[in-house]
């Protein structure tokens, strides 16, 4: 699987935000996109309260989609919803419909709703990754497996059963 985030696409940093990756990318209808990448441990913030100090790798990471021509967020998935599978690694589709939504849960990934217009045929994909670490930001940030890597699928493939390419 090539990287979304060097090969397929047009990508890059966001020297004003670090810690901040995007990705474009031209996605039709009859496509989904299947990302795979480990994440970095984060924070558990969940109960809301006490101190904030961790030793993880970032506080915070997100992956989300945008509206490239309106500069807004689509869609989110969290650091909170990820599930590592049997393999040390998170897989996300990136697609449309609860048949692609059931499919993805059924072999163990997670999804992401595509929530572009119909006419919108660039995706656009933000990776965040919030308040790292100093040893992490020098050393692992979208390095090796950190780098999110995916691929393009027919949705008709994929609903068969057969693994992305």
């Amino acid at each position: 699987a090539d990287s979304i985030w060097a090969n397929i696409s047009n990508s890059g940093h966001n020297a004003a935000i670090p810690g901040y990756y995007y990705a474009l990318n031209r996605v039709n209808q009859n496509h989904l996109v299947h990302i795979r990448f480990k994440a970095p441990t984060h924070l558990d913030n969940s109960s809301q309260t006490g101190i904030f100090e961790s030793n993880t790798q970032v506080r915070y990471w997100s992956l989300c989609t945008q509206n490239l021509v309106k500069g807004q967020t689509l869609n989110c998935f969290a650091d909170f919803e990820s599930k590592p599978g049997k393999d040390g690694f998170v897989h996300l589709i990136i697609g449309r419909g609860a048949k692609v939504k059931s499919e993805a849960l059924k072999r163990g990934y997670s999804f992401l709703e595509d929530k572009r217009a119909s006419n919108q045929k660039i995706l656009e994909m933000i990776y965040r990754n919030l308040l790292p670490s100093e040893t992490f930001q020098k050393t692992d940030m979208y390095q090796n497996d950190y780098n999110p890597k995916g691929t393009l699928c027919r949705v008709s493939s994929f609903l068969a059963g057969k693994p992305c390419p």
